[in-house]
């Protein structure tokens, strides 16, 4: 079953099929060096879809936009738990690693 969409000004369905729907992504907190891009890496994303160019404008008049998205944080800097995640992930493959080594000595000794 396709999804369907509402409008955000009427919350009529959207007709996808049509030129006059759209989807508009308002992009904040952008670095520095991304202002030139098209793709935004580091940018709070809100996403608007409006059936008409014609919605869109009255939404973007009558309504402030929205404050920008909480959840975004700074994926530069790595949290405890991302450096404990990695501590446990390189002790696993140092002992996976010495496990093939001791055993590839063990294959080496028994056939000479």
């Amino acid at each position: 079953m396709p999804a369907t969409y509402q409008c955000f000004l009427c919350r009529g369905t959207i007709d996808v099929t049509s030129d006059d729907a759209m989807v508009v992504n308002v992009h904040r907190r952008i670095a520095e060096d991304e202002w030139g891009d098209d793709w935004f890496v580091d940018a709070a994303k809100d996403t608007f879809r409006f059936c008409s160019q014609a919605h869109l404008a009255e939404y973007m008049e009558r309504f402030p936009l929205p404050p920008p998205n909480a959840g975004v944080v700074d994926d530069d800097h790595m949290s405890v738990g991302d450096w404990v995640g990695c501590f446990v992930l390189a002790l696993l493959l140092l002992a996976l690693l010495v496990g093939a080594v001791s055993g590839l000595v063990g294959l080496v000794s028994r056939l000479t």
